[in-house]
């Protein structure tokens, strides 16, 4: 099982006892590895795979991922493209025997789309990333890609746009605390995409809007 968690979730113990997932994925944290390392075994994971340590912009969320599999290889960022050395987004590849996991948070434009090139330029380097590792193997690709293939609310939303698909983007996001994923009034900003030859292999994919905590974004898995 696959679970892409944004942020952190209240009763994290109760919810991993009762999925008893072998990866979880995580994005946007902020935490101290040793503190990480501290906790991630007692929730019964055997791996934690965090993203570098950006000396350079110390605060700056990450991304991690626990794991009761080991893995033959892990690798971050998105090597072989133009972004390679990019710290803006967050992105781990872990190469298991049938399968690459590459989870990422990507960044968002921002206020006023200050950083819309970039948004741009990392959602093409991620494109070009995936569809290079899907030429060795399978691709499960999950987390945050802060980006929306819909509108909450269509009809009161469309105002959102103003014709322009470049102003989308800044609509994106509510400030924490402002969510309602329980009431399913929410963006659609965390996906999980597979390589079509899984397809066959999947048991279910479901969002797990009932696991609702202090993070404004629900599970999937």
């Amino acid at each position: 099982m696959l679970i892409a968690l944004a942020d952190q979730c209240l009763g994290a113990n109760k919810y991993f006892d009762t999925e008893q997932p072998a990866i979880v994925c995580m994005q946007e944290i902020k935490m101290h590895t040793k503190f990480a390392s501290d906790i991630y075994s007692s929730l019964g994971f055997s791996y934690l795979h965090p993203t570098p340590a950006r000396t350079s912009r110390a605060g700056t969320p990450g991304s991690a991922v626990l794991s009761t599999i080991k893995s033959l290889k892990i690798t971050h960022g998105l090597r072989g493209t133009d972004l390679a050395d990019d710290e803006e987004g967050c992105t781990i590849t872990l190469k298991f025997w049938g399968v690459f996991v590459v989870p990422a948070y990507v960044p968002n434009v921002g206020r006023d789309l200050q950083q819309l090139t970039l948004k741009c330029d990392w959602d093409r380097a991620l494109t070009q990333y995936v569809h290079e590792l899907d030429r060795r193997k399978p691709v499960l690709a999950c987390g945050d890609m802060n980006v929306a293939h819909d509108l909450v609310r269509p009809t009161t939303n469309a105002k959102c746009v103003h014709g322009n698909i470049k102003s989308a983007t800044v609509h994106l996001l509510v400030a924490p605390g402002q969510a309602q994923p329980h009431q399913g009034d929410q963006w659609r900003l965390d996906y999980i995409v597979a390589s079509e030859r899984l397809v066959p292999m999947l048991g279910d994919c479901a969002i797990r809007d009932e696991a609702f905590g202090p993070s404004d974004h629900v599970l999937s898995w």
